[in-house]
């Protein structure tokens, strides 16, 4: 099986958390600096860096995914996956981490993943522009 590795830039997190971080510096050192201005700008720029972008990679037989500059980071095997599907993400699961009632979601921009099911029946989507490629990738391998 060939190796797959894709990287989705997050240009409206980026834009959104450049904008907030600007604003909070002009603040700061227009009025001056205050402890919870600079809590907020630590934050939006660590948040900025994590999450601008995810990558999603497969190499030696493992499914891995992170953010950013890997500070998050997670893997599965694939001999752990029972399949995939091309899915729609619902615009209130949004961006980011967080736990849905298809499972966990990681997604850095749109609203088009794929969802892995497991072989001990949870799922995971997986945020992607471009779903078809990677599930193609992915059923390579149940291919052979």
């Amino acid at each position: 099986m060939p190796p797959y590795r894709h990287t989705q830039i997050g240009y409206v997190t980026i834009s959104a958390l450049g904008i907030a971080s600007t604003l909070t510096a002009y603040r700061m050192f227009g009025g001056g600096i205050a402890l919870y201005q600079t809590v907020a700008l630590v934050i939006l720029l660590a948040c900025m860096l994590t999450f601008s972008s995810m990558t999603v990679e497969i190499k030696n037989g493992q499914l891995s995914w992170w953010f950013g500059f890997g500070l998050i980071r997670k893997s599965v095997s694939l001999l752990d996956l029972e399949g995939g599907s091309l899915v729609r993400i619902k615009w209130y699961h949004g961006w980011g981490i967080h736990l849905t009632g298809n499972g966990w979601l990681y997604n850095v921009a749109g609203f088009r993943a794929v969802e892995f099911r497991r072989s001990d029946g949870t799922s995971f989507q997986l945020g992607t522009d471009e779903p078809e490629v990677l599930l193609a990738a992915v059923m390579t391998h149940f291919r052979g």
